[in-house]
């Protein structure tokens, strides 16, 4: 995952799904977790996070507005996923003195005013 991160909000706290999201959209903080311990399941790499091409009907097969688009569903296994890493993070939060604070922190949207720049937050 060259120049990604792995994205949990943990799910429970912050309806975020797990994700790979590029370095550069992200806003390091001075909260850390140590995450040392624990490792991420084998099967999710690069080819886990990778869209499935929905199939182009052919000209033949029907108009264009009578077809329907499929709701994506996440699988079960990505179920499974999700609920492994957030146990793991949320273990790590659960040790920690101020987990009220981070679990309070940690559901809060996030958005940018005029005149906020990233560069100059603190947190």
């Amino acid at each position: 995952m060259k120049d990604r991160k792995l994205d949990s909000g943990p799910f429970k706290i912050n309806a975020c799904p797990l994700r790979r999201v590029n370095q550069i959209y992200l806003i390091a903080t001075a909260t850390k977790l140590d995450i040392n311990a624990f490792s991420v399941p084998k099967n999710i790499d690069d080819k886990y996070f990778r869209r499935i091409k929905a199939k182009r009907p052919k000209k033949e097969e029907g108009d264009i507005f009578e077809q329907k688009q499929e709701k994506y569903v996440p699988s079960a296994q990505r179920k499974k996923d999700q609920a492994v890493v957030d146990g793991m993070v949320m273990s790590v939060i659960r040790k920690r003195e101020d987990k009220k604070m981070l679990f309070g922190y940690l559901g809060t949207p996030f958005g940018l005013r005029n005149k906020m720049y990233p560069h100059r937050l603190k947190f």
